[in-house]
């Protein structure tokens, strides 16, 4: 993949992107008490807005015991820190943004920002986090790719104007949501 030479931003998801979550997702909708037809995403922002915040901290232990063990794959750590020495990074994510920056943190991994749960009232695809990221770097469009594996990474993208990477293949694309790149791997960012 050839990126654009106006490029100064890459902004990463998280889950499914920088790393496989291990989360027992049955568990976190039984404790966010999901509603009948209701997502998981639907759910957080539920009780953000009726202020349970509490119920939400479960799913934000969930996620740290989930990822307590583990550490970031090798290659995707190499491709981490090769693109920041090129680029400034940020993380946007549906995921705890303190569970995020401890994990990365602990394997030597530094993002220049990273938006989660706690920034926003609501989740992706909504826009509020993307905005938040570009209002803080000041970038244009055409200077950011977002990379994701999600139809809310591609359509948050799509929707600001910004060029956007799908990674892996298990990505079904929607009517609206068509990524402008498709990636095997993290390592095809640096072809």
């Amino acid at each position: 993949m050839e990126l654009p030479e106006t490029l100064k931003l890459v902004i990463f998801d998280f889950d499914g992107t920088l790393h496989d979550m291990t989360v027992d997702w049955p568990t976190a909708r039984r404790k966010l008490k999901v509603e009948a037809g209701e997502s998981l995403g639907a759910a957080v922002e539920r009780h953000k807005q009726t202020g349970h915040e509490d119920l939400i901290n479960e799913l934000t232990i969930l996620e740290a015991e989930a990822l307590a063990h583990e550490r970031l794959d090798l290659k995707v750590q190499a491709v981490l820190v090769d693109i920041s020495k090129r680029f400034k990074i940020a993380v946007f994510s549906r995921n705890s943004s303190r569970v995020i920056k401890h994990f990365l943190e602990n394997s030597g991994i530094k993002p220049d920002m990273i938006i989660g749960r706690e920034e926003v009232s609501r989740l992706k695809p909504d826009p509020e986090g993307l905005n938040l990221i570009l209002e803080h770097f000041n970038y244009q469009p055409n200077q950011v790719l977002l990379v994701g594996d999600t139809w809310h990474d591609i359509r948050v993208a799509n929707d600001a104007g910004i060029k956007s990477a799908i990674v892996g293949d298990h990505y079904r694309p929607g009517e609206r949501e068509k990524p402008d790149y498709r990636l095997a791997g993290l390592a095809e960012l640096l072809n």
